[in-house]
């Protein structure tokens, strides 16, 4: 037994619910819990100070991890993609083919926002696999344009999508 696993069991509920609402997803928040318990496993106890705030804090660092990798490829992507995947088998239901329609229709109107030189970086870049030199030589544009251009694009997004950054 791991001088962790009663600092775990003690405060797991707790770091749960902390994560549930940084995240705003009970099963990310569950994933995170359970990457958590796997770090303090690899975790000098000795040398921590506060086991409950060392805790706590490689809980949120995975968070804030998670989140920045949904950042670069957006919920409303993950949630379009599992959408997409259920409404393509034979057995998707009725409700499943609606719900995959207006998140395509909801991703159109945040794409139709865009500029149309932000919408085609978006597109050369996260669509057709460019790199941003390539993108750039596509375009007649330098590569630290077309690398602006996608960070706005996709901060715009994240504002306009569902679940997104206000």
């Amino acid at each position: 037994m791991s001088a962790w696993t009663p600092v775990f069991a003690a405060h797991a509920t707790e770091l749960r619910a902390v994560l549930t609402r940084v995240l705003g997803d009970a099963a990310l928040a569950e994933d995170c819990v359970q990457d958590t318990a796997l770090r303090l496993l690899d975790a000098d106890f000795g040398a921590v100070r506060d086991a409950r705030a060392f805790m706590f804090q490689v809980g949120y660092n995975l968070a804030r991890d998670m989140l920045r990798r949904r950042s670069v490829r957006g919920p409303a992507v993950d949630d379009a993609d599992a959408a997409i995947e259920a409404s393509a088998s034979d057995e998707a239901s009725p409700e499943v083919h609606l719900l995959a329609r207006e998140q395509l229709a909801t991703v159109q109107q945040a794409l139709s926002q865009l500029s149309e030189q932000r919408r085609r970086v978006l597109w050369l870049v996260r669509v057709e696999g460019l790199s941003l030199k390539e993108a750039a030589e596509a375009m007649g544009i330098t590569a630290k344009t077309v690398e602006n251009h996608m960070t706005q694009a996709l901060r715009q997004l994240m504002r306009l999508l569902p679940g997104g950054a206000s």
